[in-house]
């Protein structure tokens, strides 16, 4: 496990890594990364897919990386994730302005100034 901190937001952060077991840190296979922000919830199972399908090729090996938050306390945790988990007001003015309250099958594309309905 590695940690890392964002002094920034006052958050300290757990790394959580899972690598192939053929992995060869001085080789020149290219592997895919998972990346499992919510890792408390869904690093366990993502790993476990990996592990199971890529040994069928219905998944290549990847690396796993799972970033939690590296609380002592479960209810921390809790308070945390809700924080980096929930819409604030400002992301839903966001969200609205890049057409999303409506259910559309329209793909959104990147402009200089937000995002926009590609039709």
């Amino acid at each position: 496990m590695h940690r890392i901190a964002r002094p920034d937001v006052g958050r300290n952060y757990a790394l959580w890594i899972d690598v192939p077991p053929t992995y060869d840190p001085n080789g020149d296979e290219a592997h895919p990364l998972y990346l499992c922000f919510d890792a408390m919830w869904t690093y366990g199972t993502v790993v476990d897919t990996v592990r199971l399908l890529a040994p069928t090729k219905d998944l290549p090996k990847a690396i796993v990386v799972g970033v939690a938050h590296d609380e002592a306390s479960y209810r921390d945790v809790i308070q945390l994730r809700a924080m980096d988990f929930t819409t604030t007001a400002v992301d839903a003015l966001r969200s609205r302005a890049c057409g999303f309250q409506e259910p559309s099958s329209a793909a959104l594309k990147p402009s200089g100034n937000g995002c926009q309905l590609r039709s």
